[in-house]
């Protein structure tokens, strides 16, 4: 199992945004492999109890390198650490994660 890097996006309650997991540099994907199955996405928050996140239509992309999602709802001034963890063609199992900031002010 390998680690992606991980990027913040801030985003405010009200928004819809597309949130993407970027596995491209991972040495997997670069020696050729591509991602494949259905990648699961999983949330954590601080504080423990914010409104969680929505997080819909995760797809691979067409290249094979990278899974977006689209993510709505939290609350302000709430911190999330998002995993994605996706199957490889030739049988690994990678992990991205990154984190979302929800600011009503951003």
């Amino acid at each position: 199992m390998t680690v992606a890097m991980a990027v913040t996006l801030t985003k405010r309650p009200n928004e819809v945004r597309t949130y993407v997991f970027d596995f491209s540099e991972m040495p997997e994907i670069k020696a050729g492999d591509t991602l494949t199955g259905t990648p699961t996405i999983t949330q954590s928050s601080t504080p423990s109890n914010a409104t969680a996140l929505t997080i819909a239509s995760i797809k691979i992309s067409a290249d094979g390198k990278k899974v977006t999602a689209v993510i709505s709802s939290g609350s302000s001034g709430g911190s999330y650490v998002l995993t994605c963890q996706c199957g490889t063609t030739q049988g690994s199992t990678l992990v991205g994660g990154g984190d979302m900031l929800v600011n009503a002010n951003t």
